[in-house]
């Protein structure tokens, strides 16, 4: 799942296959990208690929589910069409590699040492990697195996506007009461904090601690 997510993997997608950008990009984009550096164009691809591809892998099942979202049904099967036999194409490249690589530091180290026991052992071990590397795309195709075709529903995927009408005409009032409460609430809070702070018209203040009633012991007078 990380590598069909890799920026590695869209350019090796638009450097294999570079009819993507027409499905990618209007003319007017593309006549844009390719007046840019090759780097930048493979970056904007990547990032309109990533925005579009879902993966989806069960751990228990061993399934890979790809989901590529496009604006009509004949771009978003051939994208997936491509997407997968890229997959397939790139494990196979990743293998050869490999097989490669090990089969020619395998040769080296044979040629440097002088044990015929070793030797031999090194040579049966560069015997199996010829052999992977003869079967390396028959194993790429056998680890991937198609269980269900690239396949389209006839209703697009968004936008709904029958669901979205649903949504908005069943949160709206909700959100309109709640917004009606809020600034109910607002308003008699800052009624009730102008109404203890306003002064008297004598220049009296008007607070709760002013209009209580003073202490007998702190008055000068005896009321008696």
């Amino acid at each position: 799942v990380s590598m069909l997510q890799s920026f590695t993997f869209a350019k090796w997608v638009v450097r294999h296959n570079p009819a993507v950008y027409s499905m990618l990009f209007s003319p007017a984009q593309r006549a844009r990208l390719q007046s840019r550096p090759r780097a930048e164009a493979e970056w904007t691809a990547y990032q309109r690929i990533s925005r579009n591809l879902t993966c989806y892998y069960d751990n228990t099942g061993g399934v890979l589910r790809l989901r590529y979202v496009a604006d009509d049904r004949e771009t978003a099967e051939k994208m997936l069409t491509i997407l997968v036999d890229d997959l397939i194409a790139d494990v196979r490249d990743r293998d050869i590699a490999t097989y490669t690589a090990q089969i020619k530091s395998l040769q080296d180290h044979a040629n440097r040492t002088s044990d015929e026991l070793l030797r031999a052992d090194i040579y049966e071990i560069i015997a199996k990697r010829m052999e992977q590397l003869t079967t390396a795309e028959a194993s790429a195709l056998t680890t991937f195996r198609t269980i269900e075709e690239p396949y389209v529903p006839g209703e697009p995927y968004q936008p709904r506007p029958f669901l979205y009408a649903g949504v908005t005409a069943a949160t709206m009032p909700i959100a309109l009461f709640t917004l009606i409460v809020l600034f109910e609430r607002s308003r008699v809070f800052i009624r009730e904090q102008s109404a203890e702070r306003m002064p008297l018209s004598n220049g009296l203040d008007q607070t709760d601690s002013a209009l209580q009633a003073p202490d007998s012991r702190q008055g000068p007078f005896d009321p008696g």
